[in-house]
């Protein structure tokens, strides 16, 4: 089996040095209460990029030496533990690794649902989903009417918040990175207005776009688009900052727009998805029954490969490279 320990933490970009590979050989035998899971998916999120760091977080640093922190999904190949029977697909935290030792199966998790393609489960029915949702409805809880800015729309949480705003009736504004990504969120995801946040004349699209100003803006990115957002919020604006991505790898771009919290009263408020745990039920019976009705879209960007894959399609979400979840099959 092989997995990946941090070996250094990353200045600013992730690199072939950022992270060690660990071989070792799998038990021939197991435990009582032992389950053994061989990977098939890993989830890569922006989030992981703030695990690497020696800073004060939500969730303790990952230290020198220990494995990368990372959701998966697997197939128990042996096991002594009656709860998981060889072939049961299970989801965990199994880190950047190819296979996983459960204990006892505490931190092992069943599907939920059989008529529903696997890697879903690391997307729309993951933390992504879970995100996207309960973010969007706790902090912002879009009206029929209202406008919705949401930025990394094209990204695996933006791309389910744009969704969820529609089938609430805002109207939707969606940045992206690209032309492509700009059609897709057009064309596929039926938002009403999408921007390029690379145009040369990006600060006078968004102001058009968002001319009657906004009442809501779902923030994964930070910077310069957060800094507009700022300039074009109603009074009582409502902000949900899920991420800000612009700044990750160390550069923080300023806000100029920063007093306008102050004079129109704009509730800016910063989440964890487990501030909600409590909403998840209710979530995943939404996003299943919107994903069943034909009514949302989740987009899959799966990367095949093996461990040695994973630090590079990490390092890609940072430039861009992803539209939709970013999954490496294993």
């Amino acid at each position: 089996m092989s997995y990946l320990v941090l070996q250094e933490r990353p200045k600013d970009e992730i690199t072939d040095t950022t992270f060690k590979k660990v071989t070792e050989p799998l038990p021939e035998t197991l435990k009582k209460g032992q389950v053994l899971v061989k990977v098939s998916y890993v989830s890569v999120d922006p989030a992981m990029r703030g695990y690497l760091a020696d800073v004060r977080s939500y969730l303790p640093p990952i230290a020198i030496g220990a494995p990368m922190r990372a959701a998966g999904l697997g197939e128990v190949i042996k096991s002594e533990n009656p709860d998981f029977p060889v072939g049961e697909i299970v989801r965990g935290f199994y880190g950047f690794a190819d296979h996983f030792i459960s204990q006892d199966g505490s931190d092992l998790e069943k599907l939920p649902f059989k008529d529903v393609e696997i890697p879903q489960y690391l997307a729309l029915f993951g933390i992504t989903g879970l995100t996207a949702y309960t973010g969007l409805m706790n902090l912002i809880d879009p009206k029929p009417g209202q406008t919705i800015v949401v930025s990394g729309a094209a990204g695996a949480v933006g791309s389910i918040v744009c969704q969820i705003a529609k089938l609430k009736g805002a109207r939707v504004v969606g940045i992206a990175g690209t032309p492509e990504k700009v059609k897709w969120l057009l064309n596929d995801l039926k938002i009403d207005a999408a921007l390029n946040y690379k145009s040369p004349d990006y600060e006078k699209e968004f102001v058009e776009a968002t001319k009657d100003l906004i009442d809501g803006y779902f923030d994964n990115v930070g910077g310069k688009t957060l800094d507009l957002a700022l300039k074009q919020a109603k009074v009582h604006a409502k902000f949900a900052q899920c991420g800000g991505i612009s700044g990750y790898n160390g550069k923080v771009e300023p806000l100029y727009n920063y007093m306008n919290i102050v004079k129109f009263r704009i509730k800016l408020e910063g989440f964890i998805v487990i501030d909600f745990k409590s909403d998840f039920p209710k979530a995943i019976a939404d996003l299943s029954t919107w994903l069943r009705e034909g009514k949302i879209i989740s987009r899959l960007d799966i990367i095949d490969g093996n461990v040695d894959e994973l630090p590079r399609a990490l390092a890609g979400l940072f430039k861009g490279a992803n539209t939709g979840k970013r999954i490496v099959k294993l």
